[in-house]
């Protein structure tokens, strides 16, 4: 069995920088990336009864939640990308919204993408609302919804239809 050496270096407290688009979305309080779950179909065959030979992968479900500080007009357009408008027209596919979403490490400097998640598709499903006493800081509670991106979804594609983990495939 191997041994794991106890290296305190080795720990960090930090936070995510969130890119989407092209460009950083500024200020944030926290960044809450596990209400994603990914879903599995069993795989069983009627010669093994209820036997589970294995698990197929069929879509990441969920949301991630970004609680953002800088607000500002530029923003507010970023991130509801409807305005001026209060709400996306009725019945348009929020898809059609959908932009690159990057959350890189605060710690490591922008160039070292190895811990970076990236998700093709992501929209905001939050609209300019914030909650006001007059006493605490704004804060923009900004949930982004994931989608996988059609393109990759035709076989044969390899490609993960949702995302990556470090440095952004080309």
């Amino acid at each position: 069995m191997a041994e794991y050496a106890i290296d305190v270096t080795k720990t960090r407290k930090l936070d995510w920088n969130v890119i989407f688009d092209t460009a950083g979305i500024g200020l944030v309080d926290a960044v809450d990336p596990t209400k994603l779950k990914m879903v599995y179909k069993e795989l069983k065959a009627g010669t093994t009864g209820d036997v589970v030979l294995s698990d197929r992968f069929v879509a990441l479900n969920g949301s991630i939640d970004v609680d953002v500080r800088q607000i500002t007009v530029a923003q507010i357009t970023k991130l509801c990308p409807w305005f001026p408008h209060a709400t996306p027209p009725v019945g348009k596919l929020l898809y059609d919204y959908a932009k690159k979403l990057v959350l890189h490490p605060s710690d490591l400097p922008d160039t070292d993408k190895t811990e970076d998640i990236g998700f093709w598709k992501a929209v905001p499903m939050t609209g300019y609302m914030i909650k006001r006493d007059g006493e605490k800081e704004d804060v923009w509670k900004v949930s982004f919804a994931i989608y996988p991106d059609h393109a990759k979804l035709v076989p044969p594609s390899e490609d993960s239809p949702y995302g990556w983990i470090g440095a952004e495939p080309t």
